[in-house]
């Protein structure tokens, strides 16, 4: 079990009469009840405004038993004891008797009031004080109830008594050899007064404490701070919160639940409450208060908020598996009821009139076994339970590429589903889905579930879902979309649905070493990059061309930049560089020098384009250079010769002109229109001799693959005798080679 916060302390000392001195013994001290300020009575009747019952185990012989203000003593004596009026005391079946001695004389169960005679005189003026602040002054001297109780396991139930005039209690502390097993249901503990002008922290938050000891807590907090501060919470004057304690069996919960939300949870029981088997009970704490404009306990009466910021909480002791082990799918909660719930059925009334009832108000739970809930009501009765059923909300946003969005203007979608519980399950039914709530952390941390969050926003803005006022089949799926602007940057999105039975889409991570909050949001990363990515460098072919066909080695040499953005916001980095795409490249904000391969293995102009993009999807602006690729032309082959030489050929030979293009590139590699020939001047040329060859083909041009070579075949005319003549080639990769030739008679 859970032991993490020790209110029993350990002390030397035993008791041989009231303020005797400390004999050495080891004894424990239990808090029995907080400090109740003075206030006038509400009426002459004797009534209890404090209740706690003890299961003790005390030793044979000797018993001791102090009731005190402190725990601590001063020169080995226990300090003084007030109580106005008086404290009784039950053991087991006996009568309850009156344990104050030494007092002013006026208590109806025999004994003395436990204050002195001058406080009579002074009381008017303490109305509203604390009395550990002057017990010294008007308290009796510590109660010895040792001959009250006897060895072996008995029930001891203490009393904080009134008969009027006024009330209020200091401190009251046990003292004793005898343990502690726990407590049995029934206690109630009445608060101090919470004024509707400038209330106190004190008065805000208070603590309603059922068991203190390690290991056995059971404690019930009221916190009205937070709603205070926000400007948000409604007080009448004079409220006075009385919290009361009931225990619950395990094996009764499933009836109190069925037919709701709630028909599969458990509720956990506390290790401090106990039956009168000393089995653990489920705790419910019961919150009621009276007010200067209804005397009439009622939960209603409580201070109550315009926002959900009313923090209830139960700090207690479990086993460790009854709140770390539940199903998947669900979580805890902390349910809240009505004033006389579950004696009788749960039905609101005042604020909540029309709710579904019970409501689960949960919003943190942490890890010293204490629950929270943030509502706007005090209405009135909480217990702790697990595996509640939670809603499933799946977030999405557009535009999205990789969890980036390339735009300051983002989609949000938010889709929840009602939970759904396989039978048997208790004639389980879900509540509809309420709302949507999400909001926009920038950044991380995300922030806390206990208490609203400013800014948040919560989906349908309009027309809000109408809530049935008692578990309704057929819940459905809620579709709620909206549009923010973000600036550039990560931004973390918390989101949680409510459904009408008031449970929070919570996660939930029990972690016994975490004291801190087991209970966090849903999130949703959204990163924005608006900022394009550029061509840094290049590209740069090398070696510089034009480029021979099927030329290897040619390279292009770039780089892109995506640079951070507005505010020093993260790039989501560049995919896309030239060829290179995310299947080979992982974003990065600057890719350095890369390389390609330049293709060569078509003639012609090309160009090589480098193309940038980056995750998110921006675009920036691609940079291009061309490049010429050429066939491998090395000139004509005999019998031709190349200028600037002049081939003597007499008019009207067929004259061979051979060729290599590296490899047979096809018969389409002549440009259109050629070859040709054009006249030239023969004046001043230098006439080259040159072989007559037959003609090896008359039919234009052909391509041995033995030789690897192409070959013309120029018939030329008789008609040019004595003139000169240049052939021009032309290929098709625009390149133009040329030989010139003088024409002569036979």
């Amino acid at each position: 079990m859970k032991q993490l916060r020790a209110a029993t302390i350990l002390l030397t000392a035993a008791f041989s009469g009231t303020g005797a001195t400390a004999q050495a013994a080891p004894q424990n001290a239990y808090q029995l009840f907080s400090a109740v300020n003075t206030r006038p009575s509400s009426s002459s009747a004797l009534v209890a405004y404090g209740t706690q019952t003890l299961r003790l185990n005390c030793p044979s012989a000797p018993i001791t038993a102090t009731i005190s203000s402190s725990p601590a003593t001063v020169n080995n004596v226990y300090a003084n004891v007030f109580t106005d009026n008086y404290i009784g005391l039950t053991v087991g079946s006996n009568a309850r008797v009156n344990v104050c001695r030494n007092g002013y004389t006026d208590a109806p169960e025999g004994g003395t009031d436990c204050f002195t005679t001058p406080y009579t005189s002074a009381a008017t003026g303490l109305l509203g004080q604390d009395p550990d602040t002057f017990v010294a002054t008007y308290g009796v001297p510590a109660l010895d109830i040792s001959s009250n109780l006897a060895p072996g396991s008995l029930q001891a139930k203490f009393e904080l008594l009134d008969f009027g005039g006024s009330f209020g209690s200091s401190t009251v502390w046990l003292i004793t050899n005898c343990t502690q097993a726990g407590i049995s249901p029934g206690g109630s503990i009445t608060g101090n007064p919470i004024s509707s002008t400038a209330p106190t922290p004190s008065q805000l938050t208070q603590n309603f404490f059922f068991d203190s000891t390690n290991g056995q807590r059971v404690e019930f907090i009221a916190d009205y701070s937070a709603a205070e501060a926000a400007g948000t919470l409604t007080i009448v004057d004079n409220t006075i919160p009385t919290v009361n304690n009931q225990g619950l069996a395990p094996s009764a919960w499933p009836a109190v639940v069925a037919g709701t939300s709630f028909a599969t949870t458990a509720c956990v029981p506390d290790t401090g409450e106990l039956d009168a088997s000393g089995n653990p009970l489920c705790k419910l704490s019961t919150i009621l208060c009276t007010n200067s404009l209804n005397p009439i306990p009622a939960g209603d009466n409580c201070p109550q908020s315009t926002a959900k910021n009313v923090q209830m909480f139960h700090e207690f002791d479990a086993t460790t598996a009854s709140v770390t082990t539940f199903p998947a799918g669900t979580g805890l909660g902390f349910l809240m009821g009505s004033d006389n719930w579950p004696v009788s059925s749960c039905t609101f009334i005042g604020p909540e009139t029309g709710a579904m009832c019970p409501q689960n108000p949960l919003t943190s739970f942490l890890g010293d076994y204490r629950s929270g809930s943030g509502g706007t009501t005090t209405n009135s009765t909480y217990t702790v339970v697990s595996g509640v059923p939670l809603p499933s909300t799946a977030a999405s946003f557009t535009p999205n590429s990789s969890g980036w969005s390339n735009s300051n203007t983002v989609n949000l979608s938010f889709l929840t589903t009602p939970p759904s519980v396989p039978a048997p399950n208790n004639n389980f039914i879900a509540a509809f889905i309420r709302s949507l709530t999400y909001g926009i952390d920038s950044p991380a941390p995300y922030p806390d579930t206990a208490l609203p969050i400013s800014g948040d926003v919560t989906l349908p803005k309009s027309s809000p879902v109408t809530c049935p006022a008692v578990p309704t089949a057929g819940a459905q799926p809620l579709q709620e979309n909206d549009t923010v602007t973000l600036a550039e940057g990560t931004h973390q999105a918390h989101f949680f649905a409510t459904d009408c039975a008031g449970t929070e889409e919570l996660v939930f991570t029990p972690n016994v070493s975490n004291l801190g909050n087991w209970a966090s949001f849903k999130t949703l990363t959204i990163n924005v990059d608006t900022t394009k990515p550029f061509v840094a460098t290049g590209p740069t072919l090398s070696p510089a061309g034009p480029y021979a066909l099927n030329q290897s080695g040619v390279k292009a040499s770039y780089s892109c930049v995506d640079p951070v953005g507005s505010s020093g916001a993260t790039p989501s980095g560049v995919t896309v560089c030239g060829p290179n795409t995310a299947s080979t490249l992982s974003p990065t904000p600057n890719t350095g020098t890369l390389s390609s391969a330049v293709d060569t293995s078509a003639v012609g102009t090309h160009s090589f384009t480098v193309n940038v993009q980056d995750l998110a999807g921006n675009v920036g602006a691609p940079v291009t250079v061309s490049y010429a690729v050429g066939y491998k032309f090395a000139g004509f082959y005999p019998p031709v010769i190349n200028p600037p030489a002049t081939n003597k050929n007499e008019a009207g030979d067929t004259i061979p002109l051979k060729f290599s293009l590296g490899g047979n590139q096809g018969l389409g590699i002549l440009a259109a229109g050629y070859p040709i020939s054009t006249p030239i001047a023969c004046s001043g040329k230098k006439l080259a001799s040159a072989s007559l060859a037959t003609a090896e083909s008359h039919a234009g041009l052909t391509y041995n693959s033995t030789t690897g070579l192409y070959t013309y075949t120029w018939k030329t005319n008789k008609a040019w005798m004595g003139t000169c003549r240049q052939f021009v080639l032309q290929l098709t990769d625009g390149s133009t080679h040329v030989a010139n030739f003088a024409f002569t008679d036979r």
